[in-house]
């Protein structure tokens, strides 16, 4: 079992208070790049991450493909932090909305995929996730949850 993280400081350390230093790789949105490459991350890609000598690997979701796939923890989420977990890599699951979820902008309003925001910035879209994310993985220990990767101050 992967060890609980916590912040110390500006440290990020173990349950024995040791500093633990992140060393990951960050993949693209798997919906999109199954949609765009035709390509369905395995378990043989992670464990070439794990071979190079990273303990982490950040999934960027981007928020149109969350809410135009029916499940998509189910469908995308589970396999790869069912894997991470295997191959005791932490799991860095960032929710890739750009802009301010107090005003609701939405920074590149312009990018559409199947009718819906790339980066839809609205907060209660976030907190949708943010609870089915934290509800789905509340008792996995090597779960990172990064809400908001690129906010945009107030005007």
């Amino acid at each position: 079992m992967m060890e609980k993280l916590r912040v110390d400081g500006n440290k990020i350390v173990n349950e024995n208070g040791e500093e633990v230093i992140l060393k990951g790789v960050c993949i693209v949105d798997p919906m999109f790049v199954k949609e765009r490459d035709n390509h369905i991350y395995s378990r043989e890609d992670l464990e070439n991450i794990k071979e190079m000598g990273f303990n982490t690997v950040k999934i960027v979701i981007s928020p149109s493909m969350w809410e135009k796939t029916n499940d998509y923890p189910k469908e995308i989420l589970d396999p790869l932090v069912g894997w991470c977990k295997e191959l005791n890599l932490y799991c860095w699951i960032d929710w890739h909305a750009h802009g301010n979820p107090i005003t609701n902008e939405t920074r590149r309003g312009d990018l559409l995929d199947d009718g819906f925001l790339r980066y839809d910035a609205r907060k209660e879209i976030a907190i949708k996730v943010l609870h089915t994310i934290s509800k789905r993985y509340k008792d996995e220990n090597h779960i990172i949850l990064e809400l908001f990767a690129n906010p945009l101050g107030p005007k």
